[in-house]
């Protein structure tokens, strides 16, 4: 289940994780930074110039933050316009998207 409520928000890495921790969002508080290849689900290439699946209403054609470490320093992102995947610095502010796992 993805957190689709809201625009986004910018965080630094160690910032996006605490908030999705922290988040309470539909009536469920156990929402996480997604994983590289979490994040990378829900990106199809052909649906430019947001290449996030077409079910999401609310979102930036930008980077958002995954929870994978590249290093100590830098951590993966996905580009939700082109599908491209970078790391960047931890410190830097992206855009965040929470995950929950459905049992």
């Amino acid at each position: 289940m993805w957190q689709d409520g809201t625009m986004g928000i910018e965080k630094n890495f160690i910032d996006a994780q605490n908030y999705c921790r922290a988040l309470e969002f539909a009536d469920y508080s156990d929402w996480y930074l997604p994983a590289l290849s979490e994040l990378k689900s829900i990106v199809v290439s052909e649906n430019y110039p947001k290449a996030i699946q077409s079910s999401f209403k609310n979102v930036y054609d930008d980077y958002y933050w995954s929870s994978t470490a590249y290093s100590d320093k830098y951590a993966w992102m996905v580009l939700f316009i082109y599908t491209d995947v970078i790391y960047y610095h931890q410190r830097e502010q992206n855009y965040v998207r929470c995950v929950r796992k459905i049992f």
